[in-house]
């Protein structure tokens, strides 16, 4: 249950709204209500291997945001297998799909009960998400790891218009008018490479590499029409170099350094892109 403290001003024929949106003609409303019910799962079929799902299911008698979810429905898996050689491998997916057509605007502020025609937002946006990583030991003081992860958010919305500007005439008709129905839809694919080697008992060395890739188009129909070409669509790399080391000096203290390099490829906006050095230092002291 989440509440809003909004405030509106009130229309009424002695004083009549100058400067100021009614709920009628609103997308926010003052309370959301929800529920939500989920089963969990954990399952071991094998020696090694767990398997984890968990799906729930989202429902709400009104929402005070297009956000909100009128409807949801969630799952989230997960499979993992550690060897008794120190092989770990595990997959993942997850996927979510949120409903909202509660949001409505109203052509007409009448006596309560009797408004004029309604215009509804209709929200739909799915996110998945999927990936696989490994952990595998090369030796007692070499370890590695890869990993590879998949990531999509698909948002579908109406675009509406109106003929007048919604606090102009706050007690005559405006006329809500659903444009066209806009997709957002991004895919992201990131890939990362890593390991540690303990040199000495107390002197370990650490790094990685990543790459994340972000490709996809920001709207859709009209709306991506009117928009500049460098706002249309998303084509971009982030590359992330990592190194480090910490050194246990004594059993209370440990020193501890890192250089990360940032680079950030923009295809459809190249002035954005440009690298970044940082440099770390650190010093734990246990007590």
């Amino acid at each position: 249950d989440k509440e809003r403290d909004l405030t509106w001003t009130s229309v009424s024929s002695v004083a009549p709204l100058l400067n100021g949106i009614q709920p009628q003609r609103s997308m926010y409303r003052e309370e959301t209500l929800s529920d939500e019910a989920y089963v969990k799962l954990v399952s071991r079929p094998m020696p090694g291997v767990i398997f984890r799902l968990t799906p729930s299911y989202v429902w709400a008698d009104q929402t005070g945001l297009a956000t909100d979810p009128e409807q949801a429905v969630h799952v989230k898996t997960k499979l993992s297998y550690a060897a008794t050689s120190g092989l770990l491998v595990s997959g993942y997916y997850n996927y979510k799909k949120k409903e909202n057509a509660t949001g409505t605007l109203a052509d007409a502020l009448l006596p309560a009960g009797t408004d004029g025609a309604v215009t509804t937002q209709d929200v739909n946006k799915v996110q998945q998400a999927a990936g696989v990583s490994l952990n595998i030991p090369v030796s007692q003081k070499i370890n590695t790891t890869a990993s590879l992860s998949w990531m999509q958010d698909d948002l579908v919305t109406y675009y509406l218009r109106s003929d007048r500007r919604r606090f102009e005439a706050p007690n005559n008709a405006i006329a809500f008018i659903v444009q066209d129905q806009s997709n957002y839809l991004i895919d992201t694919y990131v890939l990362t490479l890593g390991g540690d080697w303990q040199v000495t008992d107390p002197l370990r060395f650490n790094g990685s590499y990543s790459i994340s890739n972000s490709k996809g188009d920001t709207a859709s129909g009209t709306i991506l029409a009117e928009l500049p070409s460098v706002d249309g669509r998303i084509d971009s790399s982030l590359h992330t170099l990592a190194v480090g080391a910490d050194y246990v000096y004594t059993k209370k203290i440990k020193l501890q350094g890192s250089y990360i390099y940032d680079y950030y490829a923009d295809e459809v906006y190249a002035a954005l892109s440009g690298g970044v050095h940082t440099v770390m230092l650190g010093v734990a002291v246990g007590f």
